[in-house]
């Protein structure tokens, strides 16, 4: 989608004066082609010959404009240091190059125009009827739609390709945030002290960048609808691995930059996990990452017994170790047996990414109890 500051009524009028004006030209070669008459044969041949003709030029023409339109990438330096990467230009390169070929051998080359162009009109006036007008006619044709395609193709690329660039970065650089997240979150796992510390500012910030590109507040009950359905969709559709993990820790990764950007109450959270969908009930554990509450306990302790996937079962666990010193002795205990529940079973064993979390819960749990 464009932004509405990347196309102005001006310019928008100006394209549809462009296609008035192409239409137009089709037209006059609907006119021209009508001396042919009465025979209907004539008439088809020089009017499809000389739509055919506009066609070339027009695509011809366009082709140019294109090229000689592409916005060109601008890099601010005070952002070398903040980004990690920059927009692939060869495009821009292959159009600077091709741009200054064209412009540099058609200056070269002007005197032989008017000769090349006569030559061409010999070679078309039969196709366009063999009328004592037709060479001018097919000079004609040729410049007004070269010159129509031209101015077409260049507008039309400083309009719509500009946006589409920045659509194309916009997404990017939002998946590449999505994917820092997660894997800054995986990160913490394990970690302790200062260095748990630190890699969790570090995570916020970039959920706090991913945040901004949620165009619209009010927008955001959707977007967690949404959210949800990607999930069940990710899910579904593809093999249980990695590639399939990554793109569900992204997902989300975008749904706790959400929770900084609206102040989720719990009673919405707990309500959403309750709907009972796999993908409501992740994205509710993904909204208690950004707030672990004790008010949020009983979903928490649903998502570790009974979870509905592993996965699930892993973000659970993460909420509850974060959330485990605000709770009371009563709910620790019921984490602690639940976890012992999901081990008998062996749902939890040593194989698995959530053992060392619920060691580390399990552990935490008795020295509370202990001290």
């Amino acid at each position: 989608m464009m932004e509405k500051s990347d196309i102005r009524p001006t310019s928008t009028t100006a394209m549809r004066t462009l296609i008035v004006i192409i239409i137009v030209g089709l037209v006059g070669v609907f006119v021209y082609a009508l001396q042919s008459l009465p025979k209907l044969a004539m008439f088809m041949s020089v009017f499809s010959v000389g739509t055919v003709i506009a066609g070339a030029s027009l695509l011809g023409g366009g082709t140019l404009g294109f090229l000689f339109g592409i916005p060109r990438t601008r890099l601010k330096e005070d952002n070398k240091n903040e980004e990690a990467y920059i927009p692939n230009t060869n495009i821009e390169q292959i159009s600077d190059w091709l741009t200054k070929i064209i412009v540099g051998v058609g200056l070269t080359q002007l005197t032989k125009v008017p000769g090349a162009l006569d030559e061409i009109s010999v070679k078309l006036a039969p196709a366009l009827g063999g009328f004592a007008s037709s060479p001018v006619f097919s000079i004609a044709i040729i410049l007004y739609f070269l010159l129509c395609g031209f101015l077409f193709g260049w507008l039309w690329t400083r309009l719509y390709l500009r946006g589409a660039f920045k659509e194309s970065e916009k997404a990017e650089k939002e998946d590449q945030l999505r994917q820092m997240s997660a894997t800054l979150y995986l990160a913490e796992d394990g970690l302790k002290g200062e260095a748990k510390v630190e890699t969790q500012k570090t995570r916020l910030e970039v959920e706090r960048k991913l945040a901004n590109f949620t165009p619209d507040i009010n927008q955001a009950q959707q977007q967690l609808i949404q959210f949800a359905i990607e999930y069940e969709n990710i899910r579904n559709t593809m093999p249980g691995g990695p590639a399939r993990t990554s793109k569900m820790n992204a997902l989300v990764a975008q749904v706790r930059s959400l929770a900084l950007l609206v102040n989720y109450k719990t009673a919405s959270i707990i309500s959403l996990f309750n709907i009972g969908s796999p993908g409501n009930r992740i994205v509710a554990l993904g909204l208690a990452q950004a707030r672990p509450l004790p008010e949020l306990f009983e979903i928490v302790l649903k998502g570790i017994s009974p979870s509905e996937s592993a996965f699930e079962q892993y973000n659970a666990l993460r909420v509850a170790e974060d959330m485990l010193k605000s709770l009371k002795e009563d709910q620790r205990q019921q984490l602690k047996d639940a976890i012992e529940a999901e081990r008998q079973k062996g749902y939890i064993s040593p194989e698995t990414d959530r053992w060392p979390i619920s060691e580390r819960i399990m552990n935490a749990i008795n020295k509370m109890a202990s001290g």
